[in-house]
């Protein structure tokens, strides 16, 4: 695995682009949240820093829960170790849980918790996927995921003002991102097949367009009556 050394440390490539890309991401939800400029998006906003603070803490002292035996036997190793990419869905499900919480707590728009996370994984996976393609040369399939997730949040900036974090918004986006990645999952021809010829990836995105497609359909008649 490709890495750079930093003074006495060790990083992989793998490890410092999943790291810039979770802090992208952050930024990127930090600035919706901004642009919103309305009760419920500034409830989280202060939330939100605590959130990433806690998740440093969590991602760096991850492995007393990976590599527990490892920092039994010589507790120094944390000044050195990190929770690696196993720690960053660790502190990343930490912050998921707290804003689900809070917005329960709140009793904001129910929609909302996904609707963000949505717009914290879409920046996320942009900056990766490009990236993982400059870096350490990922390919078609990464080039096209990067571009893809940067193309959604581009999407969900300039409707933002429209929407305004709607329900309706937040299935259009996901509809948009799921045949976007069931192109990607056909053309990519490395994926292992499940059913008749179908990958579990292609059938899992293929699935979630025609549920978004649906519920679409159905909101537009809804607000059309009313």
């Amino acid at each position: 695995m490709e890495s750079i050394t930093i003074g006495p440390f060790n990083i992989s490539l793998e490890m410092l682009i999943g790291s810039t890309s979770v802090l992208a991401g952050y930024f990127v939800l930090k600035w919706r949240l901004y642009v919103m400029r309305n009760v419920e998006g500034t409830s989280i906003d202060h939330l939100m820093t605590n959130i990433f603070i806690a998740g440093l803490f969590i991602w760096k002292f991850s492995p007393l829960i990976l590599d527990f035996q490892l920092v039994i036997h010589d507790p120094m190793s944390l000044i050195y170790l990190n929770g690696g990419t196993n720690g960053l869905w660790i502190a990343t499900l930490f912050g998921c849980i707290v804003l689900m919480i809070h917005t329960w707590r709140k009793k904001l728009a129910f929609f909302l918790f996904p609707d963000l996370m949505l717009t914290f994984y879409l920046a996320s996976s942009a900056l990766y996927g490009l990236l993982h393609f400059i870096l350490l040369e990922g390919g078609v399939r990464s080039i096209a995921l990067g571009l893809l997730g940067l193309v959604m949040v581009i999407v969900q900036f300039k409707f933002n003002n429209i929407r305004m974090v709607s329900f309706l918004g937040l299935i259009v986006t996901v509809l948009w991102y799921s045949v976007g990645r069931t192109v990607i999952a056909f053309v990519d021809r490395n994926n292992e097949i499940v059913v008749y010829g179908i990958a579990a990836e292609q059938l899992f995105f293929l699935s979630a367009a025609c549920i978004s497609f649906l519920t679409k359909i159905i909101l537009e008649r809804r607000t059309g009556h009313d």
